[in-house]
């Protein structure tokens, strides 16, 4: 964690903590707006097998820390455009994986061709813009709970270290 004090590192990984919860509340929980020309306007969660949610992790860095997941999830959030070029089978093998982790009955080869002709339901509806999955992950709540903690650390830090320098003066 940051070269900070204890208190500090406290509150930036309880605010670590919430954020990675609520980006997996947001995969396993939050419909996002789609369309196909079969069904039209619908909504779903992302959340297939559980992969993705299972990849967040937090990695605490000298500045703070960073969250990851698989680095598919720009998909679901943006989308996937339709195939301009050649590709190398792996929409294909993704979405055979995908289909039963879904429950769903449907031919891979023509959901595959459906989206290199027109992108995931996800880009259908958001033509490439940020389909609000994680907009909420980081929400005025968050940032004001951080900005109180941060300010209360300060102060206890402050304190501590006044009641420090007394103590020695004291003696």
């Amino acid at each position: 964690l940051l070269m900070a004090s204890n208190i500090q590192n406290q509150v930036l990984k309880s605010t670590a903590e919430e954020i990675a919860a609520n980006i997996v509340y947001a995969i396993k929980n939050k419909p996002i707006k789609r369309y196909t020309k079969n069904k039209g306007s619908f909504q779903s969660v992302v959340n297939a097998s559980g992969a993705l949610a299972a990849s967040v992790r937090i990695e605490y860095t000298p500045t703070g820390f960073r969250i990851w997941a698989y680095d598919y999830i720009d998909a679901l959030i943006y989308g996937r455009r339709p195939t301009t070029g050649g590709g190398d089978g792996a929409v294909l093998r993704a979405i055979t994986k995908w289909i039963p982790s879904k429950g769903l009955d449907l031919n891979p080869y023509a959901v595959t061709s459906n989206i290199h002709k027109y992108g995931t339901s996800i880009w259908q509806a958001h033509h490439g813009k940020d389909s609000g999955l994680l907009e909420n992950a980081i929400n005025n709540s968050v940032i004001s709970k951080l900005n109180a903690d941060l300010a209360s650390a300060f102060v206890k830090d402050v304190m501590e270290g006044v009641s420090f320098e007394l103590n020695k003066m004291a003696a």
